[in-house]
């Protein structure tokens, strides 16, 4: 290191072959020396060897040299090549030149010849120490494949040391196993080497395998690592008999530096075979992962038949879940995995919770899917990345690795202050009652897919389901804040589809369609309501259609209790009709109502349904309602004027060819209606319309009229109802 004040006094002079540095006063700041050998290794696989000739060109800076054309001639395959000094003639214009020993090398191979040849390594001599890279059936020809440039360093500084052993985990995939042999490249920073090509034989499924054996470390024997430093490796084999491997880790410094995977693919054409950093054991506040999360582009055509999974990094650490995290997403779907089965090496691997992760996602089929979002829970935190329409195949498109960003917190936590509700200024003072919320009819049907009949065969969906847009989509994208959920019972988990619970149904007159847990719509609530830019918000959800069979209500009303403990962001409101300020500044923003007939004495934090509904089994095929008609039906009803009761006015139709054709007869510009509808009930009653419920969520997605008719309604409702 040299001071300021020093530089003043020295004198700046070229050195020998171009390169500028400072020599003075015995300061030691640069080593000149020339180069003393050569080195070429060619690979091991058919036909590496060419009938051409190879050539060094070297570089330090503006020091510049270049070997003669015939510097080797005609390597022949699996051979190792040493041209020393003594060979002057061969060192064309590098034999006079001089580098410094303290600074990286530059070098290539060149090639006069269109008969590709395959190197495994080259290197340098230079102060007495090999300066060699590493790679694998790297090509070199005449055309310039494999001619990049190379840069290798000096001796490893600092706490170093040699490999000591190698190890790999193969899967318990079947046909994991090879009838192959399997090597290591390995690489840190300008520093790497490449075991022998039968480091591992014929390795077995499900088998761990360590190599201790320096005769089989081939360049690995000689070359130093920095220990502390994270190091990156791949495994490479030399036959078309796939394996499949779940980890592989090198030791050094006495220490595990390891990466994991989950059935990663390699073979002799490449699969698998990337670079991947290792390290040690997380060091800090570490956790494992809780769960992942995809989200399903909206697209046509974006669902796969195929199953998608998650590889995660953080550094060194690494890891990788199962082929099947997620089987056949759908288009607009959400999908969450808490399954730990289906965790894979993610099971036991923890990640610093203060720290970047990335991960990607990788497809095991060529049916394309595409995805938005992707997450995983670490902590009581999402980790997330947003794009758009990522295409994800079998073939490699869309798996890069994506920094996920720190997203939403899973935990309770209130605003100290309530400004909005909903969106709304000047509604902390109402009460629930005096509020209007838009509304999703059978939520649960369509938002997670195909439905089943009872025998578990998937139904059509045209007079069964009747959203097709997730439960967080409907929450984020369309201002829906109130669900309306049918629910049954599972008595036992069967296959990949049945899951015991309380299940979300659609009643229809030929007899029940079944959707997915109820617990996965309220995961994807929870969620929303706890990112912080949703504290203030509220969500209702009415629990009323079941089936009347006696065991299955009692299972609904002892059970229901346990499936919403998974709200973990907010807590469950018990009062009817709470002030809205209050409910936000108490963290209390989840109301429920549901039917009566499912109350149980130990549901205390549940609220029993008590609504007028504007609902009748009729259809339509080109006007949707007057308002008229409905405002007539609530003057029929002797409870709309009882504000202990919500007023809904069902936008929908229970009659038609389809469901989704049918909704479209009422949605776009027909809910605007609703502002007539909600003017004419204030002036009966004294209240609001509560909810406006509707089909197929979405419809009108370009001008999101769901959420903007609503939003005009509730700046009504605050100059008629709120508390000054």
């Amino acid at each position: 290191y040299i001071t300021n004040n020093l530089r003043m006094n020295l004198k700046f002079f070229p050195v020998l072959g171009g390169i500028l540095t400072w020599c003075m006063l015995g300061v030691a700041v640069c080593k000149m020396e020339k180069i003393q050998a050569l080195r070429l290794k060619t690979s091991d696989r058919s036909w590496a060897e060419t009938s051409g000739k190879l050539k060094f060109q070297i570089q330090q800076g503006s020091a510049k040299c270049m070997t003669i054309r015939e510097t080797f001639v005609r390597p022949r395959k699996n051979k190792e090549y040493i041209v020393h000094r003594s060979d002057d003639h061969k060192f064309g214009t590098c034999y006079n030149k001089d580098f410094d020993t303290t600074k990286p090398l530059d070098f290539r191979i060149l090639s006069d010849s269109s008969d590709d040849c395959y190197v495994n390594s080259a290197a340098v001599e230079l102060g007495g120490f090999w300066r060699q890279w590493n790679g694998y059936q790297v090509k070199i020809d005449k055309s310039g494949h494999g001619n990049m440039w190379h840069s290798v360093d000096g001796p490893c500084k600092g706490a170093c040391g040699k490999i000591q052993r190698f190890r790999i985990k193969v899967s318990d995939l079947k046909g994991a196993e090879t009838s192959g042999k399997l090597r290591f490249l390995v690489k840190q920073g300008e520093y790497s080497c490449l075991t022998d090509r039968d480091t591992f034989v014929k390795p077995q499924r499900n088998k761990v395998y360590e190599q201790t054996d320096v005769s089989k470390f081939g360049s690995c024997r000689d070359v130093q690592f920095h220990i502390k430093l994270d190091i990156a490796f791949k495994v490479l084999s030399d036959s078309g008999d796939d394996s499949y491997i779940d980890s592989a880790a090198v030791m050094l410094g006495n220490k595990w530096k390891q990466w994991n995977g989950y059935h990663v693919k390699i073979d002799k054409k490449g699969a698998g075979n990337e670079w991947r950093t290792a390290g040690g054991p997380c060091t800090g506040h570490c956790e494992t992962i809780k769960r992942f999360r995809i989200e399903v582009s909206d697209r046509d055509h974006a669902g796969s038949s195929g199953k998608l999974r998650f590889e995660v990094q953080q550094g060194g650490i690494s890891c990788g879940t199962a082929r099947d995290t997620f089987s056949s997403p759908y288009r607009r779907m959400v999908y969450h995995q808490a399954d730990r089965s289906k965790f894979g090496t993610c099971n036991h691997i923890k990640f610093n919770l203060s720290k970047a992760i990335m991960f990607r996602i990788l497809s095991d089929s060529t049916d394309d899917s595409y995805i938005d979002r992707a997450a995983v829970q670490l902590g009581e935190q999402w980790r997330q990345w947003v794009g758009h329409y990522v295409k994800i195949n079998k073939e490699g498109a869309g798996n890069e690795w994506r920094s996920a960003a720190k997203g939403c917190y899973l935990k309770k936590t209130a605003v100290s202050k309530c400004t909005l509700v909903n969106g709304i200024a000047g509604a902390c003072k109402m009460h629930l009652l005096d509020f209007s919320f838009a509304g999703a009819h059978n939520a649960g049907s369509g938002s997670f897919g195909p439905m089943r009949n009872k025998a578990g065969a998937k139904v059509l969906g045209c007079m069964e389901n009747n959203q097709d847009r997730s439960i967080t989509s409907m929450l984020r994208d369309y201002g829906v804040r109130f669900f309306d959920m049918d629910v049954s019972y599972i008595s036992k988990t069967v296959g990949d589809y049945w899951e015991k619970g309380i299940i979300l149904i659609h009643k229809i007159l030929t007899g029940t369609a079944y959707s997915r847990p109820l617990r996965w719509a309220l995961e994807e609530i929870n969620d929303w309501l706890g990112c912080d830019e949703n504290r203030n918000e509220i969500v209702v959800i009415r629990i009323k259609d079941h089936p009347k069979d006696k065991t299955i209500m009692s299972y609904i009303t002892s059970t229901l209790e346990e499936e919403f403990r998974v709200i973990t962001t907010t807590s469950l409101n018990n009062n009817p009709n709470p002030i809205l300020g209050d409910a936000i500044l108490k963290n209390k923003r989840l109301v429920v109502y549901i039917n009566e007939d499912l109350m149980g004495p130990k549901l205390k934090s549940f609220n029993k349904l008590k609504q007028v509904e504007t609902w009748r089994l009729q259809g339509a095929l080109t006007k949707c309602y007057k308002p008229e008609e409905l405002i007539s039906r609530l003057k029929k009803d002797p409870h709309a004027s009882d504000k202990t009761y919500l007023i809904q006015v069902d936008w929908f139709y229970g009659l038609g060819i389809c469901y989704k054709n049918v909704a479209k007869v009422c949605n776009e510009k027909e809910m605007l209606k609703w502002i007539e509808i909600n003017n004419e009930v204030h002036k009966m009653y004294k209240r609001p319309v509560n909810s406006f419920m509707i089909d197929y969520v979405g419809l009108e997605a370009g001008n999101r009229y769901l959420k903007t008719v609503v939003t005009t309604i509730n700046k009504e409702n605050v100059k008629r109802y709120a508390i000054v």
